[in-house]
């Protein structure tokens, strides 16, 4: 009978785990499938550009791909800049904060601009593939501004999405002590 209650023990662990690979892995190829390039025109007169943003979602993390055409003054385009968070270290928000954010972010070029906050947010110019150790990031919290779809019910159920990610690797709710005046207002 001991022996039985062990088996019992770890039998429900492992289903616990094997159910939450399997959200995970669900969440990824929701995401996945539901967000990959957004592509955003600035008109400004002196300085037009097109901005393209791609997702990538990793086991992981999530990489953000940028990258700006100055298609009056192709001389001025640089190298894309990469961003990168690890799930875990994101700051999760709960229903309202993520339904408010959206609605009172400018609508730019008919997409929605949510800004997500982490622990960490690595950056890197030129090429993604290079080790971790060449990103660089500054060891505190900051935002990364993700720009979503035309729609805005789906730019919410991607952030949840995203905010369900993290939940699975252990993430935390955003600390208020971080931050201060109208940001806090806002959080």
């Amino acid at each position: 009978m001991k022996n039985f209650r062990y088996l019992f023990f770890i039998g429900v662990l492992l289903s616990i785990n094997t159910v939450k690979a399997q959200d995970k892995t669900e969440t990824l190829n929701w995401l996945r499938s539901h967000i990959d390039t957004v592509v955003v025109h600035y008109t400004d007169d002196i300085l037009p550009y097109k901005m393209t943003k791609t997702y990538t979602f990793y086991d992981d993390n999530f990489v953000v791909k940028t990258v700006k055409d100055f298609y009056k003054d192709p001389n001025l385009n640089g190298a894309p800049a990469y961003s990168k968070i690890f799930y875990k270290d994101l700051f999760i928000a709960n229903d309202s904060i993520i339904r408010n954010d959206i609605q009172k972010d400018e609508n730019e070029g008919k997409t929605f601009v949510y800004t997500v906050w982490a622990e960490r947010v690595y950056s890197i110019l030129g090429h993604e593939e290079a080790p971790l150790s060449f990103w660089r990031t500054f060891n505190e919290p900051m935002g990364l501004d993700l720009f979503l779809l035309q729609k805005q019910s789906l730019s919410i159920e991607i952030v949840r999405n995203l905010y369900q990610l993290a939940t699975l690797e252990g993430a935390k709710e955003i600390p208020k002590e971080l931050f201060s005046g109208d940001e806090l207002d806002e959080y």
